[in-house]
């Protein structure tokens, strides 16, 4: 894999500058230069969150819209032509989303690699530098296991360069891919402390990112021992589902990991759903069957949909369902980009992932599976009759009554096209909800047309592409 120039200078420097770029590289400091002061190693972990919590970043400007435009979730109506391919299941290997999903994550990797490699060479102690690796690993982990989602066989690249003549490289096979993030998500829980802190990942959060890695690789055994360690740490349900989305309360107690944005970082999310006269552009629309989901007795219903809103002016309008899961109007009464962290991995997912999981096992629910998903249900319940406690369900019915509580728990927070691929379910709920028929090509990103430019004979296309 020929890795682009300016990922090459990033990961070689791993100084986490903005105007990197601009740099003339005979004057790029080396790594013994770098490497010098106890601080050098928690800057390059830092520099690896360059690649989430940045405005540029694909997990702020696309993780959670198109794996859920991939869905039974909603339609994409405004003039972006790449955007409208991911809506319409028509993605051509010269969609420049898909090269920046690849690119993206890419460097996020490369500087982790870096991390991994050189932490040990700064003036820390063990202890600080295998904490460090831990974190590091954790995130390398992450970026290869949503590289595999999306994309499948993909080069697998565990050092970082030295020299462009490193550049090339094959796709690996997946056993070799999940051996490496089996590994790192394992590393990171046993190296890690148990919480999060201040948006960075803890124990709790690697081993639950094992076990949704383990329920996507079909292992439910291993699934649910990981699960059930990620369940039993001090994390919980917030009272209320609004919390969740207010900026007065992000990295709160349910947030396992999340995208975190500030005032100079937003995202984009507000700009592209709310209703025009908020500023917004209505480039959204959740699907039908997506709005009927919903008990009118349900927070969640409240907190995700915009059906009445007060204007600029003071005046209530009403408007057919908009998304506004990430609009705090306490905070920011328009819209603009938004300081609103986008969750990745929380307490109530692991608690349906645990359902999911525990179905698979035992075709059908028990007590355990019953009790995750009547947590989550119960949670979000503002009137007695409303989402009744579940009871013994067979494996079908439970299997589906597991996606309908995912779409109305997760939706547009970069779930749902990986939730209906893993379940074997995206070709049904997509026909059901948008009249589309889709095939096994779709259950795969192509490999970006650039790519294969650049590798020839290396990276073959993804089948149907």
């Amino acid at each position: 894999m020929k890795i682009n120039y300016w990922i090459y200078l990033l990961v070689l420097c791993c100084v986490g500058c903005q105007d990197f770029l601009e740099e003339d590289p005979e004057s790029l400091i080396t790594t013994d230069e770098f490497l010098q002061i106890e601080g050098d190693a928690q800057a390059m972990v830092n520099a690896i969150y360059h690649h989430i919590n940045s405005k540029e970043s694909i997990y702020t400007k696309y993780y959670w819209l198109v794996n859920d435009l991939m869905s039974d979730l909603g339609e994409y109506e405004g003039n972006d032509l790449d955007l409208r391919e991911f809506s319409h299941f028509q993605i051509s290997p010269s969609n420049r989303i898909v090269h920046e999903l690849w690119k993206g994550l890419y460097a996020g990797i490369g500087a982790a690699n870096y991390a991994i490699i050189e932490i040990g060479n700064t003036p820390v102690s063990a202890a600080e530098a295998e904490t460090l690796v831990a974190e590091a690993r954790f995130l390398r982990g992450m970026f290869y296991f949503d590289l595999v989602r999306y994309f499948g066989e993909v080069p697998l690249v565990v050092d970082y360069l030295r020299s462009p003549n490193e550049a090339l490289v094959a796709k690996a096979p997946l056993d070799s891919l999940y051996a490496l993030i089996e590994a790192d998500f394992t590393f990171a829980f046993e190296h890690l402390p148990r919480s999060s802190s201040n948006g960075r990942p803890g124990g709790l959060a690697a081993v639950t990112q094992l076990g949704k890695y383990y329920a996507t690789v079909g292992t439910y055994s291993r699934a649910a021992q990981a699960l059930r360690v990620g369940l039993s740490g001090s994390a919980g349900l917030l009272a209320d589902y609004n919390d969740l989305f207010r900026i007065a309360n992000q990295n709160n107690a349910e947030i396992l990991l999340s995208v975190n944005l500030g005032p100079n970082e937003g995202g984009p999310m507000n700009l592209l759903t709310l209703p025009r006269p908020l500023n917004g552009r209505e480039e959204i629309t959740p699907t039908t069957p997506f709005v009927e989901l919903f008990s009118m007795g349900d927070r969640r219903r409240e907190v995700t949909l915009i059906e009445t809103y007060v204007d600029q002016s003071g005046n209530t309008r009403t408007t057919d369902p908009l998304i506004g899961k990430y609009w705090d109007p306490s905070v920011e009464p328009v819209a603009m980009p938004t300081a609103n962290d986008i969750p990745l991995i929380r307490f109530a997912d692991a608690l349906l992932l645990q359902a999911e999981v525990g179905n698979e096992l035992r075709a059908g629910s028990n007590a355990e599976t019953l009790g995750a998903i009547n947590a989550v249900r119960a949670r979000s319940r503002t009137v007695p009759e409303a989402l009744p406690d579940l009871g013994t369900l067979n494996k079908e019915n439970f299997l589906n009554a597991i996606l309908d509580e995912r779409m109305r728990e997760l939706a547009w927070e970069g779930q749902r096209w990986f939730d209906l691929v893993r379940t074997g379910t995206l070709a049904e709920r997509v026909m059901q909800a948008r009249g589309i028929a889709i095939s096994e090509k779709d259950m795969r990103l192509p490999i970006p047309a650039p790519e294969l430019e650049l590798n020839p004979g290396l990276l073959p296309q993804n089948p149907g592409y």
